[in-house]
This record gives C-alpha cells, sequence and structure tokens, in this order.
C-alpha cells in the first residue's frame, strides 16, 4: 500500500498512514519526493555517513544496529533511493515520548525535511498513547532549536556536561495534547 501526499510544507498529518507496510511518499516545498519507510540494516552504512556529518560524536555502528532492531519509530527518509533523513524515537514510562536522534544530510538541509520527519514521529507516538514528547539538543544547535521551538518545543532544563566533550544539552518538551 502506498499513498502519495503533495504538499507544499503545510502538512496534513491526517493523511499519514503509521502502518509498518506502507511507504510514505510525500513532495516537499521545493518539490523534492520524498519516501518515508521503516529503516533496516541495509541502511545503516547510509545512516552512519549522515550521522557523521551531522554530530561531531556520531552513535556507534553497534549501538545504530540495536536501535534498528528495538526502536519503536526508526524511519529514513528518501529522495531518488538515496537516503538523505533520519528520525529514531520511543516510548518510555508514563506516556512520554522520546526523540532519540534526528538528522538530515547537509545538502538537503532547509528544505521542510526535518519537520517532516518530526510531524511523522509526533503523529506516530501519539497514536501509540504518549501525551508528551521530549528530546535533547546541543545549546549550541540554533538551526535544530528554532525548529523545535516552531514545532511547539519549549526549553525545560539545561543538562550541563550531557554530550561526551562536556558540552550541555536542553532538554525540551511539547505535548500532544
Amino acid at each position: 500500500m502506498v499513498e502519495i501526499v503533495k504538499f507544499f510544507f503545510k502538512i496534513n498529518l491526517n493523511l499519514f498512514t503509521r502502518k509498518s507496510h506502507c511507504v510514505i511518499k510525500l513532495v516537499l516545498r521545493e518539490r523534492i519526493n520524498l519516501t518515508f519507510r521503516r529503516a533496516t540494516m541495509n541502511d545503516l552504512t547510509e545512516i552512519q555517513k549522515i550521522e557523521r556529518a551531522s554530530f561531531p560524536y556520531p552513535y556507534s555502528t553497534y549501538y545504530q544496529k540495536l536501535l534498528i532492531k528495538n526502536a519503536d519509530i526508526y524511519y529514513v527518509a528518501e529522495h531518488n533511493g538515496l537516503i538523505v533523513g533520519y528520525i529514531i524515537a520511543r516510548v518510555e514510562s508514563n506516556n512520554l515520548g522520546h526523540i532519540i536522534s534526528i538528522a538530515v544530510h547537509p545538502d538537503y538541509r532547509r528544505k521542510g525535511i526535518g519537520e517532516a520527519l518530526m510531524k511523522k514521529a509526533e503523529m506516530d507516538l501519539k497514536e501509540m498513547g504518549c501525551y508528551r514528547v521530549i528530546l535533547e539538543v546541543n545549546v549550541t544547535n540554533y538551526p535544530a532549536i528554532k525548529l523545535y521551538t516552531k514545532l511547539g518545543y519549549i526549553k525545560i532544563k539545561v543538562l550541563h556536561n550531557y554530550y561526551s566533550d562536556g558540552s550541555d544539552a536542553y532538554q525540551m518538551l511539547k505535548s500532544l495534547i
């Protein structure tokens, strides 16, 4: 089953489906054809390339394998068969969703892909019974903070020495109700 949804940056989340066998195709504001699907082990090499291009201390291949097997949500975004982004999320206790990681390849940033990945994950977390979503972001990652704020996240605390280099993170929260 394939659903094709055309939009120009205004996303109607009711058109998305959560079925794991369904591929979702989108046309973003810059008319980039984008497909979301569940990540597989075959995607690991491309995911690691995006991870290394996006973060100074990327997740290890071993940890990524564990996430692919065990995360409640692990989607890749593809453009013409090329993986250009991903999002990982899980359901924690007390109906709390947690965005573990999100990244978009540098060549595809600022095209709405990160926002589309976030909205898809939020919708699925809500369907899984989550009322709230948290995430952590480096206090110096201004583009990501701007996106999360735009999506309705608020800073709830500073996590000192959160990253392995000693840098701090904001923990941000959004209500899904």
